[in-house]
């Protein structure tokens, strides 16, 4: 192997070296020079994280040799970490040590190990640090579902995307379950199953439920940002029939008011109220639609408007007998009642950053 080519398969080693601590949730940078108290080191691997809230510093040297690696090498990185303050160092080679390497770093803080067998004794730690990762990503999907779950809490008809809200929160209430099963070591572990169906259900390593939890977040992630999407499309047309409903509503006030603007007899009376007919049957479809509006406190909103159509303009333009104060009465109040409803769906606005 040229040198060049070693040189490439050094720093792959080194990437992979790295990479195995990030995956236990440590910082880890390549190649990084540390200032020490008798000058400056060139390090393959400095890793840093926290214990007890403490800062705590690694350096790792990578050998990747055909030869095990002598005392020599050894001593070299027992003055280094020395020298930078480094809490613990770490000799890597594939290809072993001598055995006067090896007694050196007996009472040294040196650790002298090969990646393969690095990675077994951080099998758990990388879990752990998954769990821990995918729990925080969890929690920030579940805290949108619950906003989302409380403005479409049961009605009837159920809102259309209730159900899907309801089985992702499902979901992430089982990967919470078997995160902090697993970080307080209560084995065996029920592993989550709504959307991923894993085999088994229950399992004693941390590893197979790191894995599963991953494998979950990725079957969550899609159908959450589609069920975001799906909701932002429903909140949109929601504003718009509500507008729609507030026009045309104001329409069919607008038609009251001529009716009582003058006496009319026959076919021009006929024709207004033919005309109160049309928009009636217009606002009979918006309510329709917004049978399905997303947000609760505009779908509750909507029933005031409703009920006064039914129950009084309705009823007023049926009546031959129609009297202005009668009608002054029931247009005030559907002016207010539409006007509550404006403000309700406000939120649904496409403009509006904030939750409906």
């Amino acid at each position: 192997m040229d040198k060049k080519r070693k040189s490439v398969a050094w720093r792959e080693y080194q990437e992979k070296v790295a990479d195995l601590f990030r995956r236990m949730g440590c910082d880890a940078a390549v190649e990084e020079t540390l200032e020490g108290a008798r000058g400056k080191h060139e390090i393959d691997v400095v890793v840093r994280t926290t214990m007890a809230g403490l800062p705590i510093i690694w350096i790792v040297e990578c050998k990747y040799w055909k030869t095990a690696v002598p005392k020599a090498q050894v001593l070299t990185l027992v003055q280094i970490a020395q020298d930078v303050g480094a809490d613990r160092a770490f000799l890597l080679s594939e290809k072993g040590f001598q055995a006067g390497a090896v007694a050196v770093v007996r009472r040294a803080n040196v650790s002298l190990t090969s990646l393969n067998e690095l990675m077994a004794a951080a099998a758990d730690s990388i879990a752990d640090a998954s769990i821990r990762q995918s729990l925080q990503v969890v929690k920030g999907i579940e805290d949108e579902l619950r906003t989302v779950m409380f403005e479409q809490r049961p009605r009837n008809p159920p809102p259309p995307l209730l159900d899907e809200t309801i089985t992702l929160l499902g979901t992430c209430f089982e990967v919470t379950m078997a995160a902090m099963a697993t970080m307080m070591l209560r084995f065996p572990v029920r592993l989550p199953q709504i959307l991923t169906q894993t085999s088994p259900d229950r399992t004693s390593e941390p590893a197979e439920v790191a894995a599963a939890i991953v494998s979950t977040l990725a079957a969550i992630r899609p159908r959450f940002s589609a069920l975001k999407a799906a909701l932002s499309a429903a909140r949109n047309l929601g504003f718009t029939n509500s507008t729609e409903l507030a026009r045309r509503v104001r329409e069919l006030l607008a038609v009251g008011d001529t009716l009582l603007a003058e006496v009319d007899v026959g076919d021009a009376e006929e024709a207004k109220l033919r005309r109160a007919l049309d928009v009636m049957s217009a606002i009979g479809d918006v309510l329709q639609a917004l049978r399905e509006i997303p947000s609760e406190r505009a779908f509750s909103a909507v029933s005031a408007p409703r009920g006064d159509l039914l129950d009084g303009v309705y009823l007023w333009l049926a009546d031959p007998a129609r009297t202005a104060n009668r009608w002054n009465e029931l247009k005030a109040s559907t002016e207010r009642a539409i006007a509550k409803l404006e403000e309700a769906t406000r939120t649904l606005s496409p403009s509006s950053a904030g939750p409906p």
